[in-house]
């Protein structure tokens, strides 16, 4: 695999964790 397609792997599943996170952050600020 080359390394260009490995960094837009890895910008995706970064990309999908911040997502995650901010939908937590959002819960938490409603629940406060």
């Amino acid at each position: 695999m080359s390394e260009e397609s490995e960094i837009k792997i890895l910008r995706k599943e970064m990309k999908e964790q911040f997502s995650h996170i901010n939908e937590t952050l959002m819960e938490l600020i409603k629940v406060g």
